[in-house]
């Protein structure tokens, strides 16, 4: 069973994610976390899972930047290319040691252009029964088409929340 969680920007994904993760701490993966300095937004974390260790996966675009090949641009954000590297490194050592599910969070822009979480995600989708997954409701109808015959269920999000 596929479970996606999707709905716009900010409408609480990846908080339900997290929330369902503490109330059933079973499976590997990463979510999403937001940076905060002060009260202002600085960036996201990845959360990974069941360690709970962060690490940095993007921060604001500052007004003077110049690009860097190892970031990804989109939207806002500046993506560290290696934090995916990093997050499916430790994920893929540690599906031995831990049952389902499969948790992926943030799925957008960058998965279906093969960047991102692309590789970690089609990996999942040809071996994992149980998957879960916060995706930008922007991508959903393209995503859609990834999960081929597989049993979906869909918990969509319609307003922003914070």
């Amino acid at each position: 069973m596929i479970t996606v969680v999707t709905g716009k920007k900010n409408s609480g994904k990846s908080s339900f994610l997290l929330d369902w993760f503490n109330n059933d701490p079973r499976g590997v993966g990463a979510l999403t976390v937001k940076r905060f300095r002060g009260k202002q937004i600085e960036g996201y974390d990845l959360l990974l899972l069941p360690s709970g260790k962060r690490i940095n996966l993007c921060g604001l675009i500052p007004d003077e930047y110049d690009p860097d090949p190892d970031e990804i641009i989109m939207d806002h954000c500046i993506f560290d290319k290696y934090a995916f590297i990093e997050a499916k490194n430790y994920i893929l050592d540690h599906l031995p040691d831990v049952e389902e599910p499969f948790w992926l969070d943030e799925i957008s822009v960058l998965e279906l252009d093969g960047e991102g979480f692309y590789p970690l995600l089609q990996f999942a989708l040809s071996i994992h029964p149980e998957i879960r997954l916060g995706v930008n409701e922007a991508c959903f109808s393209d995503l859609i088409n990834w999960f081929d015959k597989k049993e979906i269920s869909i918990i969509h999000f319609d307003d922003e929340i914070c």
